[in-house]
């Protein structure tokens, strides 16, 4: 019987179950480097199950025991790929698990931002009721909503942003252009330009590595809002603190930043125009459940040398190691 390694705290009991039924569990307190090699070798463990832990090269070169790693969600920044690849490891990830939750919180940011919620919040907690005559909500009706990456959770950003009558414009050289009641427009800057909300939905690639800096910042509109759910670095946060500093745009909504947690004398916490949540747009009960029973049931595949379309290093299918995928890509 193979071994599995869930690293605390883990994924949700409906997976580690699932796993427990074919295979030896074991678990690790945390994810410090040294003590992830000690346990891995010293019970010989076939499949580590990770969350926001770092798997390196040196982990994985140190642990040639090692068959797969399962990534509980889509980013995979955490995991050093190429070298698992190398090591003709199996990196398996959970792309279409949390888009709905996603989706959701973006339209909540959207929302919050329109309506000051934030600000709104603290003053009457402040007994300064009067803040109502000081700045006026929005309606988002009829404004112009820009999705940055339309993959699944930009299009369901989509699909909410209609029900709310806003104009959809998006931006992703990597699909289509055809979608109903959807602009596609041909660069960033030209979506920057006519948005009021600007909303990022892209995995972190060197290409998208501060892909929003100070230039692009200077191509939004003054009363604009950014929205950031995706991963921290697609923003140059120094440049976007400045602009708020100034006032250059109207406000954000950062699920993720650069630094997580961040530096509590961090002066971008110190704004009272951008609303904080700590990385878990993607991380409701239903979302954490559905992200843990696929993830459980594509390692168990293969980790028993059959087909996983969640493989995402699918190069190396004929792994020696487990005998090849049966079935093939």
């Amino acid at each position: 019987m193979k071994n599995v390694l869930f690293i605390e705290p883990t994924i949700r009991p409906i997976g580690v179950n699932f796993l427990g039924e074919s295979f030896n569990v074991f678990y690790a307190p945390d994810g410090e480097e040294e003590r992830l090699i000690k346990i891995i070798n010293e019970e010989n463990i076939h499949a580590v199950i990770t969350r926001t832990e770092t798997i390196t090269e040196r982990l994985i070169k140190s642990c040639p025991s090692l068959e797969v790693i399962g990534q509980h969600g889509v980013g995979v920044n955490n995991i050093d790929v190429k070298a698992a690849s190398k090591a003709s490891i199996y990196v398996v990830n959970v792309p279409d698990a949390n888009f709905i939750s996603v989706a959701e919180h973006t339209m909540m940011a959207v929302l919050a931002l329109s309506k000051n919620l934030n600000r709104n919040h603290e003053e009457v907690k402040d007994n300064n009721w009067n803040y109502r005559e000081e700045v006026y909500p929005a309606e988002i009706s009829d404004k112009n909503i820009f999705i940055v990456g339309f993959g699944n959770v930009g299009r369901r950003v989509a699909n909410l942003a209609k029900a709310f009558n806003m104009n959809i414009y998006a931006y992703d050289p990597f699909v289509e252009k055809n979608f109903d009641n959807v602009v596609m427009v041909d660069s960033l800057i030209e979506g920057l330009k006519i948005a009021d909300y600007t909303s990022l939905h892209l995995p972190l690639l060197k290409s998208t590595d501060k892909l929003i800096s100070t230039e692009e910042i200077n191509h939004m509109r003054k009363r604009s809002f950014l929205i950031n759910v995706s991963r921290g670095r697609i923003i140059d946060q120094q440049a976007l603190t400045k602009a708020l500093q100034k006032n250059m745009i109207a406000g954000a909504a950062l699920d993720v930043l650069e630094e997580e947690p961040p530096n509590p004398k961090d002066p971008l916490l110190r704004l009272r125009n951008v609303i904080f949540t700590p990385h878990l747009a993607g991380d409701t009960l239903e979302a954490k459940n559905r992200c843990s029973r696929i993830l459980s049931k594509e390692v168990t595949k293969v980790l028993n040398g059959n087909l996983s379309s969640k493989i995402i290093n699918k190069e190396i299918i004929s792994n020696p190691k487990i005998g090849g995928i049966k079935n093939g890509i």
